[in-house]
């Protein structure tokens, strides 16, 4: 009777389309370990893990948050020491955490966690300087790190150093590539993500952290060029949380340094149409240099520090409106011949062949139940395509859609990932 009344339940959705959702912040257990801030965060699976930062000291312990019991279990300590300001990137089922500082000691080094052993291993060091507060994110099969800062203690004078460049780390050949440096200041606590096939990168503070920015940047990793994007009624902020649900990048938290404020407001911008918009307020109230990442279409948030800079604990779960989840797929059709895929089922690798005209270009979406993207990605404009399916893309049942060079439907099929 159970299994009968969830699928009535699916077909009553599918058909009317899924109840709307409201976007909401709930507050979930505090964090297991000290109050902290400029800690690192990654998520795999259904679990996020959080490592290190400051409590007016650096710190080394590393904790599982699991989504599912909303519960904190502390793991092995990182073997790379203690540190504060560290970056981080997913691929695959692997997370990758490296760089930051202990005290006037910065690193370079790069480290890989196994999450089915919980175990480290030690990776090719990135060939820039050693730094802190570089922003990580990958993209496909690939890996990035940029920007940062460095203070130097000299005999006679001590300063700081803010980067504007860029490296790109391939695990199949652990191996780092330096790409094209990231445009405008150098500039340090920046914010960055990946949406599908593009990264981005912006806000941040200059060097001397007596100012806050507000250019925001667009990242192609095939062409190796970054296109600026529009700030809409942008604020200047540094330090600030920025991750991804659907195809949106929310925005949360940070200072502007040259007055010394924070906003309370938490903002959503679109990666299709280019816009920014104020989606609400934060409940925990100002926040600057905590962790924000997301998992299984929901956002994490926590740590970090308050209005009166104390590190806090507190421990919180983003939902997206469904009414503001965005795709990128318009409801314009137009006539083409056929596509198939297959297999369906299919297991990782999906083959699409499409019957269309010849120099025709097309792109492909994959979205979930939710309507949030899970993979995205541009066709070569052959017949026959093979699109191997990312690890982060778990077994369900999700919708295939065709896109032209306008990212206008054509036409979409149902796909079943086992």
């Amino acid at each position: 009777m159970k299994k009968i009344s969830t699928l009535i339940l699916f077909g009553i959705f599918t058909f009317f389309g899924w109840p709307p959702i409201k976007a909401q912040w709930i507050q979930k257990t505090n964090f297991g370990g000290t109050a902290r801030a400029a800690s690192a965060a990654f998520s795999l699976g259904n679990k996020v893990y959080l490592f290190g930062g400051t409590d007016n000291f650096q710190l080394q312990d590393f904790w599982e948050y699991d989504i599912t019991t909303d519960v904190w279990t502390q793991k092995a300590n990182f073997p790379g020491g203690f540190r504060a300001g560290s970056s981080t990137f997913t691929i695959g089922t692997k997370a990758y955490l490296g760089l930051g500082s202990n005290t006037n000691f910065y690193y370079n080094d790069l480290w890989e966690y196994d999450q089915t052993t919980d175990t480290w291993t030690q990776k090719a060091f990135m060939p820039g300087d050693t730094r802190e507060e570089a922003v990580g994110f990958s993209i496909g099969s690939k890996g990035y790190i940029g920007t940062g800062q460095k203070f130097f203690v000299g005999p006679n004078s001590s300063f700081n150093i803010a980067y504007n460049d860029f490296y790109e780390y391939d695990p199949a050949t652990d191996s780092w590539t330096q790409k094209a440096n990231v445009p405008g200041s150098t500039r340090t606590f920046a914010a960055g993500c990946s949406a599908g096939t593009k990264g981005y990168l912006g806000f941040g503070a200059d060097a001397n952290q007596n100012a806050s920015f507000t250019d925001f940047y667009e990242y192609d990793p095939v062409t190796d060029v970054w296109t600026p994007k529009s700030i809409g009624a942008g604020y200047p902020v540094a330090d600030p949380g920025l991750f991804l649900i659907g195809n949106d990048l929310y925005l949360m938290g940070g200072l502007d340094l040259a007055t010394f404020t924070a906003p309370t407001s938490y903002r959503r911008y679109n990666t299709i149409t280019d816009s920014w918009v104020t989606a609400g307020s934060f409940p925990g109230g100002i926040i600057a240099g905590q962790v924000a990442v997301s998992s299984n279409g929901k956002a994490y948030a926590g740590t970090g520090f308050d209005a009166s800079l104390n590190p806090r604990n507190d421990w919180w779960e983003f939902t997206a409106s469904s009414s503001t989840i965005t795709t990128g797929v318009t409801e314009k059709t137009e006539s083409i011949k056929a596509f198939s895929i297959g297999p369906n089922p299919v297991m990782n690798e999906l083959t699409l062949n499409i019957y269309q005209k010849k120099n025709s270009t097309y792109s492909f979406i994959i979205t979930n139940i939710l309507g949030e993207v899970s993979y995205s990605g541009e066709l070569s404009g052959t017949e026959t395509e093979k699109i191997q399916l990312p690890a982060s893309m778990g077994k369900g049942i999700y919708s295939f859609t065709l896109l032209n060079s306008s990212k206008t439907k054509i036409a979409s099929q149902k796909l079943i990932k086992n």
